[in-house]
């Protein structure tokens, strides 16, 4: 294969990325049904592989999927970045339900794994975000999981981009705080630091965990307690998590800028989970 020709890895087996094929009648590509994790790469080594494979295990669970095993999760990763040359990408493994000519009620059969590789995009130090007018469902089927239909997310985000943002940020059907289309969302009010709790109905976030842990061996303290949906707007600080923008601050909030748009707990708790990632390749 040419060093410079992309491929993929499916079902144990890599493919150039132009060759590869999904059949018509996969789950995933007619129904939605799929779940997946994203991870960030450092050094050709994806991060945190261990718990992100734990929350693939759970949102398969949630959608009668069969999941990877740890070793198999963690080989296609390993042999995608290698055989595109990778060191510092975006990885994503996903698992699909199997082919359902007969619609809906045809058994999933045989599922498909996938995992894809490409260099990671450098992250600015903050972001602007725009508040949705559609909720998250907390009571959802699928709330808590990873799922692959993501077509709320992006009719979200075509909505906060048309007006100058680069995150959707929704609330859920009590009115209160939830979480980003692609991200976790935490905000100071106070000297204080809040985030969501689960309960909201937002994702499990590996970084949004991870945070958590770090604040707290670092003595800063964060609620989890329920925030009204207009808290973000008129928080001192906040920050946005995910694996891929890690700890990134926000800016505005519907285009008002808030009070201190990289402020100096967002700036403390980036520095801390950079130093973290450092030396903790599979926390």
């Amino acid at each position: 294969m040419a060093s410079h020709e992309s491929c993929v890895w499916l079902n144990g087996r890599l493919e150039p990325s132009a060759q590869a094929r999904i059949s018509p009648w996969n789950a995933a590509f007619l129904v939605g049904c799929g779940a997946f994790e994203t991870l960030r790469a450092y050094g050709g080594k994806p991060f945190a592989i261990t718990r992100h494979w734990h929350r693939l295990v759970r949102s398969c669970a949630v959608l009668g999927l069969r999941p990877p095993t740890l070793e198999q999760f963690a080989n296609a990763m390993t042999e995608t970045l290698s055989a595109n040359e990778l060191q510092e990408a975006r990885v994503r493994f996903t698992v699909s339900g199997g082919e359902i000519p007969g619609g809906l009620q045809s058994n999933h059969g045989d599922g498909l794994f996938t995992c894809t590789a490409v260099p990671a995009t450098p992250t600015k130090p903050s972001e602007s975000v725009a508040m949705v007018p559609w909720p998250r469902n907390e009571r959802g089927a699928l709330a808590g999981a990873k799922s692959v239909s993501y077509a709320e997310n992006v009719v979200a985000l075509n909505h906060a981009r048309c007006n100058g943002a680069g995150e959707a940020i929704f609330s859920n059907t009590k009115d209160e705080l939830c979480e980003g289309a692609a991200s976790n969302v935490f905000l100071v009010r106070g000297g204080l630091l809040h985030t969501p709790p689960l309960s909201s109905g937002c994702l499990a976030g590996v970084t949004r965990e991870l945070t958590l842990e770090v604040c707290r061996a670092h003595g800063i303290p964060v609620s989890e307690e329920p925030l009204p949906a207009t808290a973000l707007a008129g928080a001192d600080e906040a920050f946005l998590t995910s694996s891929m923008r890690e700890v990134q601050a926000i800016a505005s909030v519907d285009g008002t800028p808030l009070s201190q748009p990289v402020g100096p707990l967002t700036r403390r708790v980036a520095g801390l989970f950079r130093e973290f990632v450092s030396s903790h390749m599979d926390p």
